[in-house]
């Protein structure tokens, strides 16, 4: 195997000979390479080495790992990178609230009918009671939540 192919992903970008007490190594292997190129793009090398020296050295790992997973997402996305996953998220989670909200508005209607069918039931001595039908407004509205046309 060459030694070029040996090199981490940092000595491999500024073409240097990477020995065995390279710092960066153990940081960005050479099978990171493409991520590392990513993350150089979006911060330069010397930005790179210079935001991992001065994290604490127990926290090295994690800071190359962000590094590397913020140059993918903004390669990814160059406008929005990763306020736009953000947003996105904080999209999602407001829509199944609102999902959630409804169908806990409608298990709420359904509670309330099944104790009114109940007291009539008690009132009329255990007669058959029919149930009246469900409004349609009402089912309209949680069709429109689930994203399921009714029409």
């Amino acid at each position: 195997m060459p030694a070029a192919s040996k090199a981490c992903a940092s000595c491999r970008h500024q073409r240097k000979r990477c020995d065995g007490s390279c710092q960066y190594a153990e940081l960005f292997p050479a099978s990171r390479f493409v991520e590392f190129q990513n993350a150089q793009w979006l911060f330069g090398v010397n930005n790179i080495h210079s935001i991992v020296n001065t994290v604490d050295p127990e926290s090295r790992k994690e800071a190359a790992k962000s590094i590397l997973m913020e140059g993918n997402i903004r390669r990814g996305d160059p406008v929005h990178g990763c306020l736009g996953i953000a947003r996105r998220l904080k999209w999602q989670i407001e829509f199944c609230e609102k999902q959630l909200e409804e169908a806990n508005r409608f298990l709420s209607f359904l509670r309330q009918r099944d104790r009114e069918l109940k007291r009539q039931r008690l009132e009329l001595n255990d007669a058959t009671v029919e149930l009246p039908p469900l409004p349609l407004s009402f089912l309209s509205s949680m069709g429109a939540a689930a994203g399921v046309s009714t029409g």
